[in-house]
């Protein structure tokens, strides 16, 4: 029996497509990090330090420099108002790790990949479905204050809302211990 050309060439592709598709990786399943997650996961601190972090949306944080301040490292220099103002932006997405912990509920997360001394605050926010997010150590007429490397630095109020986000696509791996009784007979 012979087969048209065009059969043998979706048998192929189809042959071709199965194994292309069994042998990807899958897709990294990232979640709100919220304090019930925290506290049902049991995770240590030690554990905590070794979790990949994500930050779920951009956050801007910036310093107005004084003449003295000429050194500049991490961020650009913008003129606002005919002041200059250092500006950090950390995009959506960025990895970050756990380099402080104060506090059982209070995670120092560096995205910085030069120095540990360089990380923001989160916590659970109940305004925000406690999820951890961004933490200011106080907020003035929608403006809050960051403490960023040795500097404060300030942010908007809109940033209060970043969350940190966490890989779950080993955490809801299940394992399953099966034991079969054989029965028990009268004697």
């Amino acid at each position: 029996m012979k087969f048209p050309s065009y059969f043998l060439s979706i048998f192929s592709f189809s042959i071709l497509l199965t194994f292309g598709i069994s042998s990807c990786k899958p897709v990294p399943q990232k979640s709100v990090f919220t304090q019930k997650l925290y506290k049902d996961s049991g995770l240590s601190k030690d554990d905590l330090q070794r979790v990949q972090f994500f930050i779920d949306r951009d956050i801007v944080i910036y310093r107005v420099l004084n003449s003295s301040d000429s050194r500049v490292e991490g961020g650009k220099i913008t003129i606002r108002g005919g002041e200059n103002v250092e500006e950090i932006v950390i995009k959506r997405g960025t990895k970050g790790a756990l380099v402080y912990m104060p506090k059982d509920d209070r995670l120092g997360i560096s995205f910085d990949a030069t120095s540990d001394d360089k990380y923001l605050m989160f916590g659970p926010n109940p305004k925000n479905y406690n999820r951890y997010s961004l933490l200011a150590t106080e907020w003035q007429n929608g403006i809050g204050t960051v403490t960023y490397g040795d500097a404060k630095w300030k942010t908007i109020s809109g940033n209060a809302y970043a969350a940190l986000l966490v890989d779950l696509s080993n955490y809801r791996k299940t394992e399953v211990n099966t034991q079969v009784p054989k029965g028990r007979e009268v004697r």
